[in-house]
C-alpha cells in the first residue's frame, strides 16, 4: 500500500452489451470511494476486448454519459495492459492491493475475468469463479437450487432449435438464460408473441 491508503483498480465496460451500466456503475463505485482511504485506478474493457489503465475518478472516459475508450477521448488510455501469459500478473495490475470488477454480463459477471484475476493471483473482491458462473447461467442456478431443496419460480428452458409448448400460460415471461438480470425480458400474452 502506498501511503496507507488501499490501492484498488476499478474494473469497468467490457464486451458485452451491458458495457454502458458498467461504466455507469464503475462512476458511482468511484463516486463512493473515499479518497482519503483509497487510490483508484481505472482499468476499461474496451467493447472489443483491450484493456487500458487510466487515471481513475478523474478518467475523462467516466465523465462522458455515453461509452467511449480512452482513446476515443483524445487523451489516450495511459497504459494498454497485456493479458498475462506468465506465473506473475502485469506489472500495472500487480501493483494494486485489490481488483473491484464492476462488469455485468459475459465476460466479466460470469466468471471469466475472476478466473483471470486468481490465474493472475491478483485479490479482487466478489464471489470466485464457480459462483460466478453458476450465477451467470440462470437455468443451472435453478436447478442448483431445486437440488437444494430451495424453492424457485416456476420456469422452462427452451434452447435454439428445441420444440417448445407452453406450459405455464399466459402472460409468461421471456429472459435470455446467460445475460444479466434484466437483459432482453419481455412478456408474452399470447402464443404469436411467445
Amino acid at each position: 500500500m502506498t501511503s496507507g491508503r488501499v490501492k484498488v483498480a476499478v474494473l469497468m465496460g467490457g464486451r458485452s452489451s451491458e458495457h454502458e451500466i458498467s461504466l455507469a456503475s464503475a462512476r458511482s463505485v468511484l463516486e463512493a470511494l473515499d479518497p482519503e482511504r483509497y487510490d483508484a485506478v481505472t482499468v476499461e474493457i474496451g467493447r472489443d476486448g483491450r484493456w487500458e489503465l487510466g487515471s481513475g475518478a478523474r478518467n475523462p472516459a467516466l465523465s462522458r454519459h455515453t461509452s467511449s475508450s480512452a482513446s476515443d477521448t483524445g487523451t489516450g488510455p495511459a497504459e494498454t495492459l497485456p493479458v498475462p501469459t506468465g506465473s506473475s500478473p502485469p506489472a500495472t495490475l500487480g501493483e494494486v492491493d485489490v481488483v473491484l470488477p464492476i462488469l455485468h454480463g459475459p465476460f466479466g459477471e460470469d466468471g471469466t475475468v475472476q478466473g483471470l484475476l486468481e490465474l493472475a493471483a491478483v485479490p479482487y473482491v466478489g464471489a470466485g469463479v464457480t459462483a460466478s458462473a453458476l450465477c451467470m447461467d440462470k437455468d443451472l442456478f435453478k436447478a442448483v437450487m431445486r437440488d437444494n431443496g430451495i424453492p424457485v419460480t416456476r420456469s422452462v428452458t427452451v434452447r435454439s432449435g428445441e420444440a417448445f409448448e407452453n406450459p405455464l400460460g399466459f402472460p409468461v415471461f421471456v429472459k435470455p438464460a446467460r445475460l444479466g438480470s434484466s437483459v432482453g425480458i419481455t412478456k408474452a400474452l399470447s402464443p404469436e408473441e411467445l
